[in-house]
């Protein structure tokens, strides 16, 4: 698996849970590339690996794994079933609906294997198989609002849960959701609802009032950790994370100065701004592990793209405050006491670090042809994505 680019994309639920990822990827040494936000077919080699190679239960933090694959793994899938209760086998509209197809469908289904119908259209020629499917998807970018609506009325008694595909801001999630739609796909919730906001709501406020201290260079190891400990939730999520994380083996952690003495003045500084980010309850938790994992990928990486890891990590954990904060990112920022470089990247994705986390962003969403045009090593940038990825969800249940 060291030459195959891999990334997730999720797929949330009317409450912006995630029900499960679309792995997006593209094979070893294939010339092909995968368009934003999509992937390539699997051959059924590369099928195997994924499930062999790659710790998936880490990386997908135990849910589903949406994947698309080429006919002929689909046929040989049907007959050497793999990842068995966890792979959801996409049906890609180009493949056809003949009886070999059917048959094996019904195969993987007795096997105890879900099968999604990507891209579906009621012109497609799938209508045959959508007895056979468990998920239907529907992406709503190639379909006008009167012929999306014309899907949903002719799928409303189909035996599958619909997937509404490319889903990129919160108005049209709510509008799926309106039509029906039961899952959502795309990186809405990692926007703010509305830029018309010219007040941060009280509850966040408070919080960016506490990040800004924590961000503060005027304040040292000893204020910030006096800082830290005058909030209770803080406090106790920061010892949680500590003797998950970073406590010796058989030591424990009981006092927010013993965490400051082990993070150290720029480590305290960077995960306080996390966990305060994290007490906003009313954010999906998808957003935090996005937030978390892009920080530790921007850490990772930092260093090619002529950054200090702990810039990389800020820009990685403030790129998504607009939406924590539901502003724009200009305004969610004003009260921070930023570096320059650090602002420009996260306002105008200028610099290092702009250049940084577009690479980032576009991993996120399978677009390696970007990154390789923008000098970047896709493979470099997948084993960063992967390892970011298992440990921001590992991470996820301290905080």
């Amino acid at each position: 698996m060291a030459h195959t680019l891999i990334a997730r994309q999720p797929i949330l639920d009317a409450r912006l849970r995630v029900f499960a990822y679309e792995i997006l990827y593209r094979e070893p040494e294939s010339p092909d590339r995968a368009p934003r936000g999509t992937a390539d077919a699997a051959s059924f080699s590369v099928l195997v690996d994924l499930f062999t190679s790659v710790d998936l239960e880490r990386f997908l933090g135990g849910h589903r794994a949406f994947l698309n694959l080429t006919r002929t793994a689909l046929l040989r899938l049907a007959e050497h079933p793999v990842g068995v209760g966890r792979l959801v086998v996409e049906v890609l509209e180009s493949v056809p609906a003949d009886e070999g197809v059917q048959a094996a469908i019904r195969g993987l289904r007795r096997e105890g294997l879900e099968v999604a119908l990507d891209d579906f259209h009621l012109d497609g020629g799938h209508q045959a198989l959508v007895p056979l499917a468990d998920y239907i998807k529907v992406d709503i970018r190639a379909l006008g609002p009167g012929e999306l609506a014309e899907h949903m009325q002719a799928l409303r008694e189909a035996p599958a849960r619909l997937v509404a595909e490319k889903v990129e801001t919160q108005e049209e999630w709510e509008r799926c959701r309106e039509l029906g739609f039961d899952l959502f796909q795309g990186y809405f919730f990692a926007r703010p609802e509305t830029t018309r906001h010219h007040r941060i709501p009280t509850n966040r406020a408070q919080v960016l009032r506490l990040v800004a201290r924590l961000q503060d260079p005027q304040v040292g190891l000893e204020e910030l950790a006096e800082l830290v400990s005058q909030d209770a939730a803080l406090s106790y999520r920061l010892l949680r994370l500590i003797n998950s994380a970073y406590a010796p083996e058989g030591e424990k952690v009981g006092t927010i100065q013993g965490a400051a003495a082990l993070l150290g003045v720029e480590g305290l500084r960077a995960w306080g701004t996390w966990l305060a980010l994290a007490l906003l309850d009313d954010t999906p938790t998808e957003l935090r592990v996005v937030t978390l994992a892009r920080a530790r990928m921007c850490a990772m990486l930092a260093p090619e793209a002529g950054m200090a890891e702990e810039q990389g990590f800020l820009v990685g954990l403030l790129s998504t405050l607009d939406a924590l904060m539901d502003t724009t990112m200009g305004r969610a920022l004003t009260p921070l006491p930023l570096v320059g470089e650090v602002r420009a990247a996260l306002v105008h994705r200028a610099g290092p670090g702009g250049r940084l986390l577009d690479a980032v962003e576009a991993h996120e969403h399978g677009d390696w042809a970007f990154l390789e045009r923008a000098g970047w090593d896709p493979e470099r940038l997948a084993e960063a994505h992967v390892a970011a990825t298992a440990w921001a969800e590992e991470l996820k249940a301290t905080v």
